[in-house]
């Protein structure tokens, strides 16, 4: 969750959507405090990770006023990130290793995200940024356009550009050679209100 104070802009930073890169191109990357380069806000703890975190608890549980500062984040098209998801936990989770992909998207299905101890990466993304229906930060870009919504972030911010490289990239084909009907609506009913609020559609 980096808040700048030199730079003044909150970043929320939203699983699988871009962020780790944003935090790489701003000098902010892992969860420690290596790599700053100025003064941030990294004691806020959500669970055990302090670089997800929603917005409305990043204003209330900061020790400073935010209110002034200018707030970003990033989404993802829903199908996208829980391929991405699943490719990225393949990794490391031995519990993920050995499933299909049908088989991981049926356990996204089973997920209760009204649980305060649910996994935060299956968290619905406007869970972060919105209060009921209003959208609490200033700008929200979308990960299939990260550089050119990354440079309109910095310019209403007021501040220099930075140029992107890929952190935590995963291999894997476009996300739609994933899906059949069933994985397809499996996501299309989890992730509806994000969908809706973020105008996003299959196979785009």
């Amino acid at each position: 969750m980096p808040v700048s104070h030199e730079n003044k802009f909150v970043f929320v930073h939203i699983p699988k959507a871009g962020g780790s890169s944003i935090e790489k191109a701003f000098g902010i990357y892992g969860i420690d405090n290596k790599g700053f380069n100025d003064e941030v806000d990294r004691n806020i703890m959500f669970g055990k990770d302090s670089q997800h975190y929603p917005y409305g608890k990043i204003l209330t549980e900061s020790d400073r006023d935010l209110s002034s500062y200018f707030s970003f984040a990033f989404v993802r098209n829903p199908w996208s990130k829980i391929v991405s998801e699943f490719f990225w936990r393949r990794c490391w989770d031995k519990r993920i290793k050995d499933l299909s992909f049908k088989q991981f998207a049926r356990r996204v299905c089973e997920f209760d995200l009204r649980n305060p101890r649910a996994c935060y990466h299956f968290l619905e993304q406007f869970t972060f940024i919105y209060n009921e229906d209003r959208l609490m930060v200033d700008f929200v870009g979308k990960f299939e356009n990260l550089q050119q919504d990354l440079d309109l972030a910095c310019e209403l911010a007021g501040i220099a550009k930075r140029q992107l490289t890929h952190a935590n990239k995963s291999n894997h084909e476009h996300y739609s050679q994933y899906y059949d009907d069933e994985t397809q609506q499996i996501v299309a009913e989890k992730y509806s209100k994000d969908i809706e609020y973020f105008g996003y559609k299959f196979g785009e």
